[in-house]
């Protein structure tokens, strides 16, 4: 049964005319933040449901335009106010992640200026464009750590969340630049719902929680996620946000660490994690960011290929009697049953298998398949992906067969299901992500 959504969509259009209600919230970060958060719903159209003439995403339109209002309001008497000049109202853009100011006009939002103007990212000195990326993705790596670790270490000294958000801020600002640390000020009344989440879970969080292999991956999401012009490096945020929670970081890292991360970008948003991959403090190493490629050409090797035993979901023998194939050097192999190889566990990225079935008795298939697999626990019929068919029981002759995707393994078999009839492998080829685990990169 669906749940019904929270809110009723009235009719269209809405009125042209406004109420204006006041409320009244004490001084708090986290009140401030939790009311904002507690608004922030309304915006969204997958919390509307359809009941009048206006549609979802019209409703969650108009309640942005009100929620931009309430943020950027702080009311003594008017309703809602002007913005006074001299007091700077920042927000992080809801699209983009940077930071906007509110106009004077209390309506538009715009680049920061004067001293809270955003500087320009400078150019990095690395000699290549590559080692920048890498060390401009470290670099910010670096900072997130280490605002991270200060923020545990407020935390264990059980400093107030307002105070704790001082003294981060402040050190945002001497790791990455001093501008940060005004632009978190002025977004301070704004970040409580963010903050409050990110500062409270680390009562159950501690320092081995971030760990050399997630500082590893997040290094290479970033290295993957930027943008190069005349030797400046900046990063694509939302890119970012998304790809954190990628099939390759969560295979390594607990949940709950990747939801602190998610938090600590979103209060320093675009600009701060531009300014953190400006600074110098570490030097990159990015050499488990790039793919390999290997290809086994069966006609001239083995490789590496012997007989296994297969097995399906529930434990049983897949196909029958395990293990089974014959080598013919120049040729191919010819498989009877299944045969495969283990390697070292790597993120998987492209497959392509050269087949050749001559021929499927009736009624049975496939006549080749290739799969990768995942054995973890000791259960070695854990299948996580790379199933392709390279034959169905009317078909035979030969081809290729490709997947491509972003999934661990650490072992593949070829597999034949008929009881009659050839079927061979000539060729495979594999790309991934890290050290490659069969040599020396070898695809034209």
């Amino acid at each position: 049964m669906s749940r019904r959504r929270a809110w009723l969509t009235p009719d269209s259009p809405a009125p042209e005319t406004t109420r204006c209600r006041t409320i009244s919230i004490p001084d708090d970060l986290l009140l401030i933040g939790a009311v904002t958060g507690a608004l922030l719903p309304l915006t969204q159209a997958e919390n509307w449901e359809e009941f009048g003439s206006m549609s979802s995403q019209e409703a969650a339109d108009i309640m942005s335009a009100s929620f931009e209002d309430f943020v950027a309001s702080d009311c003594e008497g008017t309703c809602p106010p002007p913005n006074v000049a001299g007091v700077r109202i920042i927000r992080i853009s809801p699209t983009t992640g940077k930071y906007e100011e509110l106009a004077d006009d209390s309506e538009t939002w715009q680049e920061p200026t004067g001293d809270y103007a955003v500087p320009a990212i400078g150019e990095r000195s690395e000699p290549t464009e590559d080692e920048r990326k890498c060390a401009a993705a470290a670099n910010a790596v670096n900072v997130m750590h280490e605002l991270y670790n200060e923020t545990l270490a407020l935390w264990d000294d059980a400093v107030a969340p307002l105070a704790a958000f001082e003294a981060f801020g402040e050190l945002a600002g001497e790791l990455a630049n001093s501008v940060l640390s005004l632009l978190l000020g002025a977004f301070a009344p704004f970040v409580g719902t963010g903050w409050g989440l990110f500062y409270g879970t680390m009562e159950i969080l501690t320092l081995d929680t971030w760990t050399e292999q997630f500082e590893r991956d997040f290094t290479c999401l970033l290295k993957d996620n930027t943008s190069y012009t005349s030797g400046v490096v900046t990063f694509d945020y939302n890119a970012i946000m998304t790809g954190l929670f990628s099939a390759e970081i969560l295979a390594n890292t607990e949940i709950l660490l990747l939801g602190q991360v998610s938090y600590l970008l979103g209060i320093i948003g675009a600009d701060g994690l531009n300014l953190s991959g400006e600074t110098t403090a570490v030097e990159g190493d990015c050499s488990n960011c790039d793919e390999w490629c290997y290809e086994f050409n069966y006609a001239s090797t083995n490789g590496g290929l012997a007989n296994v035993t297969v097995y399906d979901e529930n434990g049983g023998v897949f196909c029958g009697a395990g293990g089974g194939g014959v080598y013919t050097s120049g040729t191919w192999w010819a498989i009877g049953k299944a045969i495969g190889r283990t390697f070292s566990r790597r993120l998987i990225t492209h497959v392509e298998a050269d087949w050749n079935v001559v021929s499927i008795p009736a009624g049975q298939g496939p006549g080749l398949a290739c799969e990768f697999y995942d054995p973890q626990g000791n259960r070695s019929y854990d299948r996580d992906y790379g199933t392709f068919t390279a034959a169905n029981s009317s078909t035979a002759g030969t081809g290729t067969s490709t997947w491509d995707g972003e999934e661990w393994a650490s072992e593949f078999a070829f597999l034949r299901c008929t009881t009659s009839g050839g079927t061979g492998i000539t060729r495979l080829l594999i790309r991934g992500r890290g050290e490659n685990p069969f040599g020396t990169d070898n695809c034209s």
